[in-house]
């Protein structure tokens, strides 16, 4: 084995500021603190809101996109949870589902749960996809829809009175989401 070099001697650490035991105090500029003004104007309590954020976009090939933004909060007056349901439609008219807000619809949300052209389908099965339309139709009986709602899209409204929205799918049973917020 050889020799093991001598390590070379370390200088001395410098010696560290003793710490007090006193807290800090501010050094402040202010001489007489009766002029320091605070702002004692309470808080306002928190309400209940809805927020809504949402884009779109159009683009044709070979140019920018163009987008329409719509953002806004709004306060509502009931403190009741929202209903929210995933739910099975069929080709006959039924009245939508309002659940414990029917006197107290604020906003209404579907979105159709079918996925357009996902990667595999074959012909037939994006033919049958795309048929997959939730109508609206806003008044008894409707024999005609108001609104359309295609595989993967959404809407919201605000009905006038809850008794007259109808909903049906167009072709064979589609899944759909459904939130709705309180007034």
């Amino acid at each position: 084995m050889g020799d093991i070099p001598e390590l070379p001697e370390l200088p001395e650490l410098p010696e560290l500021p003793e710490i007090s035991e006193e807290p800090d105090v501010l050094d402040t500029d202010v001489d007489d603190l009766e002029s320091v003004t605070f702002d004692s104007t309470p808080k306002p309590e928190p309400t209940p809101r809805i927020t809504v954020v949402e884009t779109i976009y159009h683009q044709l090939p070979d140019d920018n996109p163009s987008e329409f933004h719509c953002r806004f909060s709004q306060e509502i007056t009931s403190e009741e949870d929202p209903y929210q349901r995933k739910k099975k439609l069929g080709e006959k008219w039924e009245p939508l589902d309002f659940g414990w807000l029917k006197e107290d619809v604020g906003m209404v949300c579907i979105r159709n749960e079918a996925k357009p052209n996902r990667r595999g389908q074959t012909e037939e099965e994006k033919e049958a996809t795309s048929k997959q339309i939730i109508q609206v139709g806003f008044r008894t009986n409707p024999d005609q829809p108001d609104i359309e709602v295609f595989p993967g899209e959404s809407i919201r409204f605000r009905p006038y009175d809850h008794r007259f929205v109808y909903l049906r799918s167009l072709s064979g049973v589609i899944r759909y989401s459904l939130f709705i917020v309180p007034r």
